[in-house]
């Protein structure tokens, strides 16, 4: 029994140090986002769309260097496409805007006194929640939402109607005090989109400054 009790005691320590050390962080930068699996005509048109990334989550240290860092953050993805294809010239950009749960797990490595090297990696899971797709072309143009809304026309017309994405994240980071640099490579694992265009999966590049209070 005594010895229960000191192995309970022991954990319950560890626990309340923990949570003593979690810390609040905050995030903004740009997300640059594209599409894997276009077909072959429209992935030669393809160019990286620039949008925004903010975050809010929270970092608990596990052992020495080790943490988790679950998130919530607004992200506004999508791609754009410029040229020629089918005969026709068209232009076409869509925007997607989610917000997203990441739970990254990281590693700091001390180089100097306040500067530390971070490498960091985990899932993702967002929701599509509004958002535009814009398309012109020799033929005609489309404007429509990028998810559809309650109306049955907007629905049809919309990018898609899968909400739902999901993917792994892997990045890097220099932290200097409390201040946060950080790259971080998103890549979609659930198709977004099936047709036309080919079967579409979110991926995108995120430069990101932070602070960690």
């Amino acid at each position: 029994m005594r010895r229960i009790v000191i192995i309970f005691t022991l954990l319950m320590t560890l626990s309340l140090n923990s949570f003593c050390q979690v810390s609040v962080v905050v995030k903004a930068g740009v997300n640059l986002s594209s599409y894997s699996g276009l077909n072959s005509n429209e992935k030669n048109l393809q160019e990286y769309k620039t949008g925004y990334i903010f975050s809010a989550g929270i970092e608990i240290p596990l052992v020495a260097g080790l943490y988790v860092e679950p998130a919530l953050s607004l992200v506004k993805k999508g791609t754009q496409l410029f040229g020629k294809a089918d005969r026709a010239n068209i232009s076409m950009e869509v925007n997607p805007t989610y917000i997203e749960v990441p739970i990254m797990m990281g590693y700091r490595f001390p180089i100097l006194e306040s500067v530390s090297l971070t490498l960091y990696t985990g899932p993702y899971f967002s929701y599509g929640f509004g958002g535009s797709w814009k398309y012109k072309s020799t033929n005609g143009s489309h404007n429509a939402d990028a998810f559809g809304n309650t109306l049955d026309i907007e629905k049809n017309e919309a990018f898609t109607k899968k909400r739902w994405d999901y993917g792994v994240g892997v990045g890097a980071g220099i932290e200097v005090d409390d201040f946060l640099f950080q790259t971080t490579y998103a890549l979609g694992l659930a198709q977004v989109r099936t047709g036309a265009y080919g079967i579409l999966k979110n991926r995108g590049l995120a430069f990101s400054v932070g602070y960690r209070f």
